[in-house]
């Protein structure tokens, strides 16, 4: 790819590196809002289907934990962190706390229609089986909490 992207940092010139670091908070903003809008979209979805999921205006605390951070980050990267991209040291806090909080904006989105399907009026394995089907967005969790201690660790 243009710039170096796709290679390792000791296969690019400093030229391209150069390139990168100008780049960069323009793939780290594109890097934060599409989980945000997506998280965002589910919340309409479970908003259409029960007003009540979670208790009253759960969607608007969740929705304001997936929303508010991330225009934070994006103010943060265009921002400050823009002029100490050489030092990077800004960036990966950014970069570590948006995981923080799109770990736990994950946590919340999942725990969202367990009210509905405990009030649900079928049978038990209907239930145990939807349940298992919703808790397979967990597995995303999982991941995140992965990436995010190999970010801060290594």
């Amino acid at each position: 790819m243009q710039f170096g992207f796709g290679r390792h940092y000791w296969d690019i010139n400093y030229g391209q590196l150069q390139q990168v670091v100008e780049i960069y908070p323009g793939v780290a903003v594109m890097y934060f809002w599409p989980p945000a809008l997506t998280k965002l979209s589910l919340l309409c979805i479970f908003h259409g289907i029960d007003k009540k999921m979670g208790f009253p205006y759960y969607w608007v605390l969740v929705a304001a934990v997936t929303i508010i951070p991330t225009i934070a980050y994006t103010a943060l990267i265009v921002g400050p962190c823009k002029s100490l991209v050489e030092n990077t040291v800004c960036l990966n806090r950014v970069v570590i706390s948006q995981a923080t909080t799109n770990i736990l904006s994950d946590l919340l989105l999942i725990a969202m229609p367990i009210p509905m399907l405990i009030r649900l009026h079928i049978p038990r394995r209907r239930k145990i089986t939807l349940g298992l089907l919703l808790s397979f967005g967990s597995s995303s969790v999982y991941q995140s909490i992965a990436a995010l201690v190999f970010r801060v660790c290594y």
